[in-house]
C-alpha cells in the first residue's frame, strides 16, 4: 500500500508540473499575443503618421503650386495688359504720323486744287483791276 500511495503521490505530483507547465506555455502564448497585438498596434500608428505626414506634405505642396499659378496668372495678366498699353500708343503713333502725312499730303492737293481754280478767277481779276485803274485814270485826266 506504501507504494500505491507513492504512485497516487506521484502522480498527483506529475499533474501538477503538468499543470503549472500548461500554465506556463499558455502564459507565454498570452505574452506572445499581446507582444503581436503591440506591435501590430504600433505598425498602424506609424502608418497611420506616415499617411498624415504625406497628406500634409501634399496639402502644402498643393497649395504652394496654386499660389505659383496665381502668382503666374496676375504676371500674364500684368503683361498682357502692358503689351496692350504699349500696343495702343504704338497705335496712336502710327496713326498720328499717318494722319500727319496725310493731312500734309491733302493740305498740298487743297492748295493744288485750290490754285488750279483759281488762278483763271485771279487772271481775270488782275484783268479787271488793270482794266479799271486804266479807265479811272483816264477819266481823271
Amino acid at each position: 500500500m506504501n507504494v500505491l500511495i507513492i504512485l497516487l503521490f506521484l502522480a498527483v505530483a506529475a499533474a501538477g508540473i503538468f499543470a503549472f507547465l500548461w500554465m506556463g506555455a499558455s502564459a507565454r502564448e498570452r505574452a506572445a499575443r499581446e507582444m503581436l497585438r503591440q506591435r501590430e498596434e504600433a505598425a498602424e500608428q506609424r502608418l497611420a503618421d506616415t499617411r498624415q505626414s504625406y497628406e500634409t506634405r501634399l496639402s502644402d505642396e498643393r497649395a504652394a503650386a496654386e499660389r505659383r499659378l496665381a502668382d503666374e496668372r496676375l504676371a500674364a495678366e500684368k503683361r498682357l495688359a502692358d503689351e496692350r498699353a504699349a500696343s495702343g500708343e504704338r497705335f496712336k503713333a502710327i496713326a498720328t504720323d499717318v494722319l500727319q502725312a496725310t493731312s500734309g499730303q491733302l493740305d498740298q492737293r487743297s492748295r493744288l486744287g485750290l490754285e488750279t481754280v483759281l488762278a483763271p478767277l485771279k487772271t481775270s481779276l488782275e484783268a479787271f483791276t488793270k482794266d479799271f485803274k486804266d479807265c479811272y485814270s483816264a477819266e481823271q485826266t
